[in-house]
């Protein structure tokens, strides 16, 4: 077995969607689904409620209310680079909020594209920098930017999450293939407004929409799963694979329904890197052939600080730990043999190597404790 790789971005990904996303068939049912997947529809038939196809799964989310919009558009979001995001032309859309220098782009936007919010005209070429990144020139020197059309045509009707800054959000419009700023919640569900198509009642129930099931609900898993501790902890117990740990009681604990051995633990109200919090993954592994733990061993990775790599034990079990300083993240990250062929894996993360948010999680490892079970 090939060791695990992880890179920092998959990771990334996993935690504004912790999603293992698994193709479709396409069939006679969804193929509406499969064309719409990314647009915003709008419900013109009753009151305007908007939609958005998921273009994972060809499933449509309720936007609901602004705030609503904003924290499914980031749930669902993809991790990209910067290389990568600069690639896909920018809309004229969501310029709103501060804008110090005065250049018709708000400073959020200009942060994000790496221009100066202090000067108008970051490279002093007589033209300004929303002139400039609108008309697809390089407001940080000369020349055009490249653009990607067909890096935007695979993108369309994305969310992207830009996580080697600050997380910022754009939607990548299917009509013109531009991004769109997504911003504050009410500047997200403008946005969806305003690029939303009218559908009718009869299309739209075509379309299969996303239900979370109440067993993977935060508020089912604290009731039926966890119990209040001492000292502020509360212990969750898994019903299926026969382990516990307990975690702070404010943080909040999730798990997905495309990824049911997974346990998704985080202190941030949305977004841990806008946030400067941190989130810790517990996942369950089962294997066909048995392996010794430190085939989990994370693979070396270029230009990244190794801070930790080595064998020990958990609770009288054989593991491997690996931590790593990025430029903008930390990961810890600590997989433990549980029995043959079972496994489990846990991961930190922070945009910064934290000892409180460290010291968190070393006793969230201590206080493992495994089960007799099935074997």
């Amino acid at each position: 077995m090939k060791n695990y790789k992880v890179n920092i971005l998959v990771i990334l990904l996993i935690i504004t969607f912790i999603s293992s996303f698994l193709a479709k068939k396409i069939t006679a049912e969804n193929v509406l689904a499969e064309r719409l997947a990314g647009r915003i529809l709008l419900q013109v038939e009753n009151n305007g409620e908007a939609w958005y196809v998921n273009p994972n799964d060809f499933k449509r989310y309720y936007l609901g209310r602004p705030q609503d919009a904003f924290n499914l558009m980031r749930d669902l979001g993809l991790g990209v680079k910067n290389i990568d995001i600069n690639k896909i032309a920018l809309a004229k859309a969501n310029f709103n909020g501060l804008d110090t220098d005065k250049d018709g782009l708000p400073d959020n936007i200009e942060i994000s594209i790496g221009t100066d919010i202090n000067n108008p005209d970051s490279d002093s070429d007589g033209y300004t920098d929303k002139e400039e990144a609108l008309n697809n020139f390089n407001p940080k020197g000369e020349g055009k930017l490249i653009i990607d059309n067909k890096l935007a045509k695979d993108l369309a009707g994305r969310i992207l999450l830009q996580v080697e800054n600050n997380g910022e959000a754009w939607y990548v419009n299917p009509n013109d293939f531009k991004r769109y700023y997504l911003g504050r919640p009410q500047d997200a569900f403008d946005i969806m407004r305003k690029l939303g198509l009218g559908i009718t009642n009869n299309d739209l129930a075509k379309i299969n929409e996303h239900i979370i099931k109440p067993e993977y609900s935060s508020e089912n898993i604290v009731e039926n799963n966890t119990i209040l501790t001492e000292n502020n902890m509360r212990k969750y117990i898994s019903p299926e694979n026969n382990y516990s740990f307990a975690y702070p009681s404010d943080w909040k604990i999730k798990k997905y329904e495309s990824s049911p051995n997974v346990v998704y633990l985080t202190d941030a109200n949305r977004d841990f890197i806008l946030e400067d919090k941190s989130v810790i993954f517990i996942q369950y592994i089962e294997t066909s052939d048995d392996y010794d733990v430190n085939k989990f061993r994370i693979a070396d990775k270029e230009e990244v600080k190794t801070l930790t790599d080595k064998e020990l034990t958990v609770n009288n079990k054989d593991s491997y730990e690996n931590s790593y300083q990025y430029q903008r993240a930390y990961e810890k990250t600590t997989s433990i043999k549980i029995g043959s062929r079972k496994y489990l894996r846990l991961s930190l993360f922070t945009t910064a190597e934290n000892d409180n948010y460290i010291n968190i999680y070393d006793k969230l490892i201590k206080s493992i404790e495994f089960n007799d079970g099935p074997k």
